[in-house]
């Protein structure tokens, strides 16, 4: 009966390719890298040696989870930012929103947020759920946000892109007339502390590269930022940019720029702990300091950072009243935004009770 099977070859039929290609993408993925193409095609010879490898079905998966079908977004130029919510809704907003049809399965789109998360070397897990990062694509820089399913019910990660200016924009895009032009000009050579307002959005950090770009070649400009964003560039630009880690903080770079004899002290965004070396750096002499904050409006950004002093500071022994006095003494104007237009520009003189003091000048 032997003899009956002696030259019988058993033929194996070809494996689901996209189960197996996802499944060796992700044992790629969990180690940190993301496979080339050359080595699937090693680990299918391994396993399938007398199949031949399906290259053109692969370099399709591939293809989707490098993300080649957002690329199309990525370089028009009308696109500021894009909010990829999952598989079944990934938005566009430029001169209107648009929706994009998107080619990829739930555990695809998984793949394609953690392939984004690696090629980044963004950290983004159960552990630290949320982080922000810089990136160079289609030419452009981008500013992206990164979500762990974990923080949502659907377990679904998304992922938010912001086009970043490569170089300042004109005060006129701001809607701002000649006088208000001439005004912001000269507050920038004045060396005025400024706040710049506004909500998610509105403009803030643009307009904070705006004015940067009208101040004096010879300053020394420290930049302190979470992730890139100010366009800022120069041979005495120095940028400080924060991380989760011991020593990295915004409150120890700022520490650290005080000794780096800055000519203007630049924070990308006051939101915490930052605001008492931020505030106290003003309170000894430094000008021309500026930042941006969230905000709804001109008065509201005093109040604010007085509470977020109050908050991070710890000192109970100083009033409300008495923080408010220090920031209205220190903040001598608040430019205040709205969709990418300023509303108005106010001049701080001081509070009095409760109540900050100060004049619109522009608006």
């Amino acid at each position: 009966m032997l003899t009956l099977f002696k030259d019988h070859t058993e033929t194996r039929s070809l494996p689901p390719i996209a189960a197996w290609a996802r499944l060796q993408w992700r044992l790629a993925l969990d180690k940190g890298a993301v496979p080339a193409l050359e080595a699937l095609q090693r680990e299918w010879l391994k396993e399938y040696a007398e199949l031949g490898f399906p290259q053109e079905e692969i370099e399709l998966l591939m293809r989707r989870w490098e993300g080649e079908w957002l690329l199309p977004l990525l370089q028009r130029g009308d696109v500021r930012e894009i909010f990829a919510h999952g598989p079944q809704l990934v938005e566009a907003v430029g001169v209107e929103r648009e929706t994009l049809s998107c080619p990829l399965e739930k555990e695809d789109w998984r793949l394609w947020v953690e392939t984004l998360a690696t090629r980044l070397g963004a950290e983004c897990n159960f552990g630290r759920p949320c982080t922000s990062t810089h990136w160079e694509a289609a030419g452009a820089p981008w500013r992206v946000t990164l979500l762990h399913g974990s923080l949502g019910p659907t377990g679904m990660p998304k992922v938010f892109l912001r086009r970043l200016s490569v170089r300042p924009l004109a005060w006129a895009n701001y809607q701002l007339d000649a006088a208000g032009a001439k005004l912001l000009q000269e507050l920038v050579t004045g060396r005025a502390n400024v706040l710049v307002a506004g909500a998610t959005g509105s403009g803030k950090t643009s307009f904070l590269s705006t004015m940067l770009a009208a101040r004096e070649e010879e300053d020394h400009l420290v930049v302190l930022e979470d992730t890139q964003e100010i366009a800022c560039e120069g041979t005495r630009v120095t940028r400080l940019l924060s991380a989760d880690r011991p020593g990295r903080a915004l409150t120890d770079l700022l520490a650290h720029s005080l000794r780096l004899s800055p000519d203007r002290i630049v924070l990308g965004e006051m939101r915490s702990h930052e605001v008492v070396p931020f505030l106290l750096a003003m309170n000894t002499g430094h000008s021309g300091v500026m930042a941006t904050l969230h905000a709804s409006g001109a008065a509201d950004a005093l109040h604010r950072v007085a509470q977020l002093f109050t908050l991070a500071s710890g000192r109970g022994e100083m009033s409300y009243g008495e923080v408010l006095r220090l920031v209205c003494r220190n903040v001598g104007v608040v430019v205040f935004l709205e969709k990418r237009r300023i509303r108005e520009v106010v001049r701080v003189y001081g509070c009095e009770g409760s109540q900050p003091l100060y004049d619109v000048i522009w608006s």
